[in-house]
């Protein structure tokens, strides 16, 4: 009985010292968050425009980007691609580089690379805006 005891005040002592002791808080990292560098180059408004709704077009002629991500959700990626490609190069050479008959194997990494971070910020943002929505207008056949 009185090993029992000392044990349960030990035990008691351990886990009270152990919960009171200042600890730093460990705060999960975001995910969904791309860092881009700074802007170095600035494209003329028109051109990039022109930019960004050709990669829409482009990627929303795939079935499967169709069926991934709503009209929206497909332009804000096409906009992340061509801004983080306007932070990397100057206008003349992105179009350069992006012709098929001057794009070379490192410049295709690095676009795919681009366009999966910017397809993975999306999907994140559009998964927000439904389950606001659901929250704003709850639909009584989730609820049962």
């Amino acid at each position: 009985m009185f090993k029992q005891s000392i044990l349960a005040m030990a035990l008691v002592i351990g886990i009270g010292y152990g919960c009171t002791q200042k600890t730093e808080e460990i705060k999960p990292a975001d995910n969904a968050t791309v860092s881009l560098p700074q802007k170095q180059f600035s494209w003329p408004e028109e051109r990039k425009n022109f930019w960004i709704s050709l990669t829409f077009s482009k990627l929303s002629w795939n079935p499967a980007v169709r069926q991934a991500f709503l009209p929206e959700t497909l332009f804000e990626v096409s906009a992340c691609i061509i801004d983080t490609m306007e932070r990397r190069y100057d206008l003349k050479t992105f179009e350069r580089l992006n012709n098929e008959g001057s794009t070379t194997p490192e410049f295709v990494n690095e676009i795919s690379g681009v366009s999966r971070l910017c397809s993975q910020k999306g999907i994140v943002e559009q998964n927000k805006r439904i389950q606001q929505q659901k929250m704003e207008n709850p639909d009584t056949k989730d609820m049962l």
